[in-house]
């Protein structure tokens, strides 16, 4: 019975986690609550969760032992957090705010569809989200000039939370 639990746990704990403070984001949204605590609580209880899920049911049990490689994962996500990837990230997605502004006052219309539900709003921005994330990701593997930058994603030796979303700080400028 421990085992179907734990099995169970291991293929709904993160997206059950995930649904729930999407949940909580959409409330206090709708409530035009201030969403950057929300943010901050959802994103420390993800990565919480994420980190008991690995540590008590790990994929690999040899993945939970460190190999001195905590230090550099640490300063490679602060580097990560704070440096050019954010950065560009914000000013990427400042600027396709400023076209649709733009493109909407041209054409008359809005381009994106504000007046949806947003739970219907948030599965479209998934899609397109994804679908661009998708084929850069496999151009990233194809392409020997973009390799040499995504590579780093792929160097760790083992994986677990602290550097599964590990990359190139100059990785997404290019």
């Amino acid at each position: 019975m421990q085992a179907m639990v734990k099995k169970i746990l291991s293929y709904t704990l993160f997206p059950s986690t995930f649904l729930v403070g999407m949940g909580i984001a959409i409330w206090a949204t709708y409530q035009e609550h201030n969403l950057i605590p929300y943010v901050i609580i959802i994103t420390l209880a993800m990565v919480l969760v994420v980190f008991l899920g690995e540590k008590f049911m790990p994929y690999y049990k040899e993945w939970n032992q460190p190999r001195g490689d905590r230090l550099t994962d640490f300063i490679h996500n602060i580097v990560s957090a704070l440096g050019p990837t954010t950065l560009f990230k914000w000013t990427l997605l400042g600027a396709l705010y400023q076209v649709n502004h733009w493109a909407t006052q041209q054409i008359g219309f809005n381009l994106w569809p504000n007046t949806w539900p947003i739970v219907a709003q948030l599965a479209l921005a998934c899609v397109i989200s994804e679908f661009g994330l998708y084929w850069f990701h496999r151009l990233t593997h194809q392409n020997s000039f973009f390799w040499k930058f995504h590579v780093v994603h792929h160097s760790p030796e083992r994986l677990y939370w602290m550097n599964a979303a590990r990359e190139h700080p100059l990785g997404t400028l290019v």
